[in-house]
């Protein structure tokens, strides 16, 4: 299977006051080679220009390919569950990210990628997560996030989209 035959990948971006690096941000999502995706902002009630960044970047692309959400103002965590529990939001594959990352450019590839060699092995559901490089405000390399080597199996439980086990 084509990496483009993978369907839709929801990306879902919880922003706050993220003016000075969101656009960097954006920038690296528009630049991934997977392009079959769509990205869901929620936005915690910002009063910097972050959200004028985002309209300005949506306008950009076609309709659709960026939609933005009210946050529930309860901060980071609350925003992203916010985002999970958006019943609109429904897709194969979701990948969450902060406002202050740069996504590698075949970030979204190499992680569908992945995925489709576990379904190979049978593996009906898959968490995936990639080590992070750490960076200063001027981009100059710090090290890397720790190297985690553990599997965590995932599986479908009703009413919810996951469930460990």
């Amino acid at each position: 299977m084509k990496t483009s035959d993978f369907g839709t990948v929801s990306i879902l971006l919880g922003t706050y006051n993220g003016e000075l690096y969101i656009q960097r941000q954006l920038d690296s999502i528009r630049a991934q080679t997977y392009q079959n995706w769509v990205l869901y902002v929620s936005d915690d009630g910002s009063v910097d220009r972050t959200l004028e960044i985002i309209k300005s970047f949506a306008r950009e692309l076609p309709p659709g390919k960026v939609n933005i959400l009210q946050g529930p103002h309860k901060g980071f965590a609350q925003n992203f569950l916010h985002l999970l529990k958006n019943k609109s939001i429904q897709s194969p594959y979701y990948a969450f990210c902060d406002q202050d990352d740069i996504w590698l450019e075949d970030k979204l590839e190499r992680a569908l990628n992945i995925a489709n060699d576990a379904k190979r092995d049978n593996q009906t559901e898959l968490l995936y997560g990639g080590r992070t490089e750490l960076i200063d405000e001027n981009e100059l390399p710090l090290g890397y996030s720790p190297q985690f080597k553990k599997r965590i199996f995932i599986q479908k439980c009703p009413n919810t989209k996951l469930c460990w086990r």
